[in-house]
């Protein structure tokens, strides 16, 4: 591995950001979950993650990346789904339509296969999350991203097992009195997940 791309939401796009001052540490330079990788594994690592995105954007994105010879694939979304949209816009789980969250990615994943075979992809299925509106859920977007790994013979680093909920002021960064949320990890959070996803991808590599 030459070069190693994360492509997701704003969990990813934190990465050397400032904390926004919705957070518990605001101003504060976030040292996200890439920076695990990069101390893991020596390369460079490309941030490629957009603030608010569902998994339908990403890979939207991803459809016109330039990946190299020697590039890997870090893809995490799902947490703006669950924020955004309805459950029904997940879509059946043999859809192939692009506007639901099931269809994009299995296209994304065709796609690549296709395109870039010899490119090692892993699919991080998120943690736990928090929405006023919704209490704690996005299982279903886990789900449906461990069956498009089986189904693609992806692996799948697979973040719902955390235990985010027993000191959520360590785990997430943002100000629930404030946001009405809890989505984005701490510095803490982040390296608790850089870890799981380097182990992960240290088998694939």
């Amino acid at each position: 591995m030459k070069r190693l791309i994360t492509f997701g939401d704003s969990v990813t796009w934190y990465d050397r950001q400032r904390y926004l001052a919705t957070t518990h540490t605001p101003g504060q330079r976030c040292v996200g979950y890439q920076q695990v990788l990069r101390e893991t594994f020596g390369v460079p690592v490309l941030n490629e993650g957009v603030s608010g995105e569902t998994l339908q954007q990403i890979t939207q994105r991803m459809a016109t990346f330039a990946f190299r010879p020697g590039d890997a694939l870090v893809l995490f979304g799902g947490i703006n789904n669950f924020n955004k949209e309805s459950l029904s816009q997940i879509g059946a789980p043999t859809t192939l339509a692009p506007e639901t969250f099931t269809g994009a990615t299995r296209h994304c994943l065709t796609q690549l296969a296709q395109t870039s075979p010899t490119i090692p992809v892993l699919l991080v299925a998120p943690y736990p999350v928090y929405k006023r509106e919704k209490g704690w859920s996005a299982g279903a977007y886990r789900e449906r991203i461990l069956a498009l790994g089986r189904e693609f013979d992806r692996p799948v680093c697979d973040l719902w097992p955390l235990d985010v909920k027993a000191d959520v002021t360590r785990f997430f960064a943002d100000d629930v009195a404030q946001t009405g949320f809890l989505f984005h990890p701490t510095d803490w959070g982040h390296r608790l997940i850089g870890r799981q996803i380097a182990d992960t991808l240290a088998q694939l590599i």
